[in-house]
């Protein structure tokens, strides 16, 4: 039997959450709904997903993170080109901004 296996630390942001974040962008393009961009709360991949996705589909990026995300998190995303706003102490007050 073979065993094939898919590293999801070399893909750009280091994760799978690439996969979904570019997929449900591009479907949201194709239909008519992405618009000039998207809003996302997230704590951490997510959001480097969600940076790196609208980059490259060309449009804008607003992510909501918690007030206690490290700073490499937080600059990973801002190097991706998405805008940054950091909000409450956890990614629930986060999302609910």
């Amino acid at each position: 039997n073979d065993v094939y296996l898919k590293r999801e630390d070399t893909q750009r942001v280091f994760s799978f959450k690439i996969r979904g974040a570019y997929n449900m962008m591009a479907r949201a393009r194709r239909d008519g709904r992405l618009g000039e961009g998207v809003v996302a709360a997230s704590a951490g991949n997510h959001a480097q997903g969600v940076a790196y996705s609208a980059r490259e589909l060309g449009v804008k990026a607003v992510i909501v993170m918690p007030e206690s995300t490290p700073v490499i998190k937080v600059n990973a995303v801002r190097r991706l080109g998405a805008e940054v706003e950091l909000f409450g102490e956890n990614f629930d007050a986060a999302k609910g901004r």
